[in-house]
């Protein structure tokens, strides 16, 4: 794979380039993530075994992780438009602190109409989020002054595979399963005197969902 010039996360190019986080990039936080590119040009070519190699050009989402530990529990979902005008990125969990689990959540969105992070660390920011693995599905809502974001990701079961989860003695299988078939639902609303208004709605297929550790089914691999 190639890939072309990056989308970065920040939404202002006079910005630092901290991603997600933000200034908890700078903070000596377990874990980090970072966004290189929410959307770059990538030309591709695949083979496997003695098949005919498959080549195309499309968009890459580019990010990594790294840290002391991973979480107890998280959630991972991507998505973004095949023109290329939004896409979305959302990761958090139960990250322990020590004997506490820290709830952390951060989420990204871009669109002509809309663009927003989500921090946990942000004040006055309440996030709640409801999820069934075994049916995979996760809901995500975030509220802050003058803005609530609402996320509805859904795959179908049967489109997940396992997922190897880093530890400190190596990778340990079977305790994470993705999918690249769902479909997430993005709505912003901007909070008015007069009431909630709805602002921005984005339906994003194909895209990518992740259930992991604590959040895991294995129904949702068992079967595999």
């Amino acid at each position: 794979m190639t890939f072309g010039e990056s989308k970065p996360w920040e939404e202002s190019s006079f910005a630092l380039p901290l991603g997600p986080e933000g200034y908890l990039a700078v903070l000596p936080v377990p874990l980090h993530w970072y966004v290189e590119s929410l959307a770059s040009p990538t030309h591709y070519s695949v083979k496997v075994g003695q098949e005919e190699t498959i080549e195309g050009d499309g968009l890459a989402h580019l990010e990594k992780n790294w840290g002391q530990v991973f979480p107890k529990a998280w959630n991972w979902l991507q998505g973004l438009s095949v023109t290329d005008d939004a896409q979305i990125a959302l990761g958090g969990g139960a990250v322990g602190l020590g004997p506490v689990d820290l709830h952390a959540w951060l989420a990204g969105y871009r669109s002509p109409k809309e663009n927003w992070t989500i921090r946990f660390s942000d004040p006055l920011t309440k996030i709640t989020t409801e999820q069934d693995p075994c049916a995979g599905e996760f809901h995500f809502k975030a509220k802050r002054p003058g803005l609530e974001v609402e996320i509805d990701a859904k795959a179908n079961p049967d489109t997940f595979g396992p997922v190897a989860v880093p530890t400190r003695d190596g990778f340990v299988e079977n305790n994470g399963a993705e999918s690249f078939s769902a479909t997430l639902v993005v709505k912003t609303y901007r909070l008015r005197l007069k009431g909630r208004e709805l602002t921005d709605e984005r339906t994003f297929s194909n895209a990518a969902l992740e259930f992991g550790a604590r959040s895991y089914c294995s129904l949702l691999t068992d079967k595999k």
